[in-house]
């Protein structure tokens, strides 16, 4: 009778244990939308985007992206006294690494916040899917940012966040924020 007893409250126990989140939230997923304005063309085209970072200290995460998007490239010839402009539309996909330095961490030590401060970087590559255009740009390849930005957790697990800064192709990005 005593093993028996014995046993259950070892059960009760190990199922009490087992339903304890010990688990921080470390993986912040990100889904995200922005309009760039290619070389100051006030043409806003569509961007999205997928991000996913890993918590490496409370107040910093890194992490890599993809997307997808709609640029332009502007090329510029002179002809005789004057300039010549060539707009080009394409499609292409865009990835690479991120960092997320928060800022609330360092100075506030609540842990169950709902409101997030941070500053984002980017750097990454634009794979186009149609290179026609000859010449190619300098940035055709290239996609970086810096942005600041705050996110506001609705949930435990599910936010929206926005950012503005300065990068490549975007200033203003805002999406989905998930925690897990």
């Amino acid at each position: 009778m005593k093993r028996l007893l014995l046993l259950a409250l070892l059960l009760i126990s190990i199922n009490t244990f087992a339903q304890v989140n010990t688990v921080p939230k470390r993986i912040n997923a990100k889904l995200g939308f922005s309009l760039s304005d290619p070389e100051d063309t006030d043409n806003n085209l569509p961007n999205f985007r997928v991000e996913v970072n890993y918590k490496v200290v409370p107040f910093l995460e890194v992490g890599v992206y993809g997307g997808f998007g709609f640029y332009q490239a502007i090329q510029r010839e002179i002809v005789g006294s004057g300039i010549s402009a060539t707009i080009s539309g394409y499609a292409a996909s865009n990835y690479g690494l991120n960092a997320n330095f928060h800022i609330l961490p360092l100075v506030v030590k609540e842990r169950k916040l709902r409101f997030d401060l941070y500053v984002s970087g980017k750097l990454g590559t634009i794979n186009p899917e149609k290179t026609d255009a000859s010449p190619l740009p300098d940035k055709f390849l290239s996609d970086y940012g810096v942005y600041a930005g705050a996110a506001y957790y609705l949930t435990r697990h599910f936010g929206v966040y926005g950012e503005f800064g300065y990068g490549s192709y975007t200033t203003i990005r805002y999406g989905l924020s998930f925690k897990f």
